[in-house]
């Protein structure tokens, strides 16, 4: 009876609680998209983290990072590589010779991380090939070297121009090497592609002085929800090698899925006490619009009880009335814009600078819309308790005299 009372009492003014109805649903479906928009950032920068940058985990030796020496190649190396290309977890996995060094063309020089790859396996790991913009992915040249489209334009170079890699041996002696360019690869990252060019592994090899020895390992997982359990088993069979994960190398991305997961909390919890204030405001309103008819209630034997809970359930009923139509509406949204994705061409530039991509797709987990739908109940309630401890302060004499 009480929710019966409670659902005709709130359409007795219907554009007013039209209103909160439709603000309950409008505030809750911008939420679910404005958290699933910056989850989908989120999760496309840890991907093009993983696919272009530094893989699931990689392997070096344990002082390689510090200075990037050349003679700190893994010990071991082709034994690990062998071990975990039979691992099941794992869908890829390359070596990598690499040092820093100097880039330059008649008219400029850049520094730059050199990598020397095994171009099929690279391929696996980080699909350099598919990235490709212009040339091929080292035809047969004599020193065949990939370098970025916006590192050709730094460097004033087109394709099939000769370019010079200056860097530091393995005996501690500054080599040269003439390479030609033969391919343009371009990514998301502007950063990465100004600092990185790729060479053959075996020329980088002799140029260095260190035999077949390569310096990292990169390796690409099925799944990353295997990476921790690979990463125990690999730590434990060889402590002499360093094994750091994407958040290791990347600590930035992982601070950064943290403060996404902050902000996404902060979201919520503004939508929702904006929410719980417009619901207060509009019980209040509507207590006291009624108060002589209150008064009657309680004067004919209604006691405090229920006219606390018929004022609960009244602000329960305008939430019940939006709550379902915002969250079904914020599902239905990202749904769609989750297969179709958010195109911000328009913002490349400054994207690419921070490692993002083009096109979004929100992405949100389905106990997002629980946890939303808890939340709205626990604050319809909270928002509920002020105007209904009004409404059974008031006394039946005075009220049923109020006009």
């Amino acid at each position: 009876m009480l929710f019966k009372i409670a659902w005709r009492n709130i359409w007795r003014n219907p554009t007013r609680s039209l209103v909160i109805i439709l603000a309950i649903a409008i505030g809750l479906w911008a939420a679910i998209f404005l958290l699933a928009f910056s989850w989908g950032m989120n999760e496309q920068r840890v991907r093009e983290a993983i696919n272009n940058e530094v893989s699931h985990f990689q392997v070096h030796a344990p002082r390689f990072k510090e200075n990037y020496s050349p003679r700190l190649v893994i010990p071991g190396g082709d034994k690990v590589l062998d071990q975990l290309r039979k691992e099941q977890p794992v869908d890829a996995v390359t070596w990598r010779v690499v040092t820093m060094g100097m880039i330059g063309s008649a008219k400029t020089n850049n520094s730059v991380r050199i990598n020397g790859i095994d171009p099929a396996q690279e391929a696996a790991v980080t699909h350099l090939k598919e990235k490709l913009v212009e040339g091929s992915y080292f035809e047969e040249n004599r020193n065949p070297v990939i370098i970025s489209r916006r590192l050709a334009r730094k460097l004033n170079v087109k394709l099939h121009s000769k370019v010079v890699i200056t860097m530091q041996d393995a005996g501690h002696n500054i080599v040269s090497g003439a390479f030609r360019v033969t391919g343009l690869f371009e990514t998301n990252n502007s950063i990465y592609d100004d600092s990185n060019v790729f060479v053959k592994g075996t020329g980088l090899q002799q140029l260095l002085g260190i035999g077949d020895g390569f310096h990292e390992i990169a390796v690409i997982l099925k799944q990353n929800d295997q990476l921790d359990a690979l990463l125990a088993k690999y730590r434990q069979a060889y402590p002499g090698l360093r094994f750091e994960s994407w958040k290791e190398l990347m600590p930035e991305i992982q601070f950064m899925t943290d403060a996404f997961q902050q902000m996404m909390n902060i979201i919520l919890v503004i939508v929702l006490l904006t929410l719980a204030f417009g619901l207060a405001n509009i019980m209040l309103m509507a207590v006291l619009e009624r108060v002589r008819e209150i008064g009657l209630l309680m004067a004919v034997g209604m006691n405090k009880v229920k006219v606390f809970w018929m004022v609960m359930l009244e602000t329960f009923c305008l939430s019940l009335a939006g709550s379902p139509a915002g969250i079904l509406l914020g599902y239905l949204t990202v749904t769609l814009l989750g297969r179709t994705g958010i195109n911000l061409s328009f913002y490349a530039e400054g994207l690419s600078t921070f490692g993002y991509g083009n096109l979004v797709y929100p992405v949100l987990d389905a106990h997002y819309y629980v946890q939303i739908a808890l939340e709205v109940v626990f604050i319809t309630l909270a928002a509920a308790v002020f105007p209904a401890y009004k409404a059974v302060k008031l006394r039946p004499v005075e009220a049923i005299r109020k006009i």
